[in-house]
């Protein structure tokens, strides 16, 4: 999957979420081209619901930052990259005051502060043709022209990252190197006076994740419905690794996450062994669940998959938030359960979220 932020002077930005998956087969092909031609009748069915969700995203960044945003003009289009020989479906939405202006300069990154990018993500920042770059934290993997790119292969955002500084007439070749200025003194921690430091720093954001999983769900029903998901992905790990979502695009939708197969489905099909690395973290939390009984500690997840204690509680918040899973405590311990699960009542001595 990849995520696109081209922000403008005024602050705004437009937002690109865009899916590739691989036509490698006839029948992949016939029901991509099905899609693209559902999407091209019905845009309203598939922007409706995202629409919703990118809102509740830039409500929750609204009040983390205390700038009014909004999100607006949602639009979706799939299409065949023949060249690549892949389908690729891309949702544009316009996110106003996504950047905090401050004089000259744009300051990038306190909306989305904390963001995860799991391991088939990447999160590129676009900005104005007359603005330079004067700060960015974390070093990306890629540099380019007006662009910053960070990879979920090797990027783990901290809470007040990703942070970019850009300013009208600076040299294209500021900020390269360490990723401070010599303005802020160093710290990247406080307020330097260079205007860097986004009001409520240090709070991030996690369920700014929200709104991208909502559309990972739904280009992955999407997909499923036409035909794309006919049971378990190959585990044999020979199919190519696409630059965009493959797990979505291939299956990794509520309905294939959750082991639900359409009726009359191959039994021995669905059964087959999945190759972890095809899984997206959503599916392999909810594989956990499943093979637990339903329930399972929220630090048991973090031992198994060897998972950090932030990028568990990122993954499983934006889950509980979307109602994949719930969670409730019991004692000192957060426990997750899949929804069906019955929970603790409350007044036995155990809490629910």
């Amino acid at each position: 999957m990849r995520l696109v932020a081209t922000v403008r002077a005024d602050g705004d930005a437009t937002w690109r979420v865009q899916y590739r998956t691989t036509l490698d087969d006839s029948n992949t092909t016939e029901a991509f081209e099905s899609i693209a031609e559902d999407v091209e009748a019905n845009p309203e069915e598939y922007t409706d619901r995202f629409a919703d969700r990118i809102r509740t995203t830039v409500q929750s960044a609204e009040n983390a930052t205390g700038r009014e945003m909004g999100a607006r003009n949602v639009s979706v289009e799939a299409r065949t990259d023949s060249l690549n020989g892949q389908g690729v479906i891309t949702y544009t939405y316009e996110w106003t005051n996504f950047a905090r202006t401050d004089g000259n300069r744009l300051v990038v990154g306190d909306a989305v502060a904390g963001f995860f990018l799991n391991d088939r993500t990447s999160l590129t920042v676009q900005w104005p043709e007359s603005y330079g770059l004067v700060r960015v934290e974390p070093e990306p993997a890629d540099r380019s022209g007006r662009s910053l790119t960070w990879e979920g292969t090797d990027t783990e955002f901290g809470p007040d990252q990703p942070r970019v500084v850009v300013e009208e007439g600076a040299s294209t070749t500021s900020g390269s190197g360490s990723g401070s200025d010599s303005g802020s003194g160093g710290d990247s921690g406080s307020d330097g006076g260079d205007g860097t430091e986004p009001p409520g720093a240090g709070d991030g954001l996690p369920l700014v994740l929200v709104g991208v999983l909502v559309a990972v769900v739904v280009v992955g029903l999407v997909l499923a419905r036409g035909g794309v998901v006919s049971g378990a992905p190959p585990a044999d790990g020979d199919r190519p690794d696409d630059d965009g979502d493959t797990a979505a695009a291939e299956g990794g939708g509520a309905g294939a996450a959750t082991g639900e197969r359409d009726a009359g489905g191959d039994e021995t099909t669905a059964e087959q062994p999945v190759d972890e690395e095809l899984l997206s973290n959503e599916e392999r939390v909810l594989g956990l669940l499943e093979r637990r009984g339903g329930r399972i500690r929220q630090q048991e997840i973090a031992e198994t998959l060897d998972w950090t204690e932030a990028k568990t509680s990122q993954v499983v918040s934006g889950m509980r938030e979307e109602g994949t899973i719930e969670g409730f405590r019991l004692g000192r311990e957060n426990v997750l359960a899949l929804p069906d699960e019955d929970l603790p009542p409350a007044d036995g001595g155990d809490e629910r979220d």
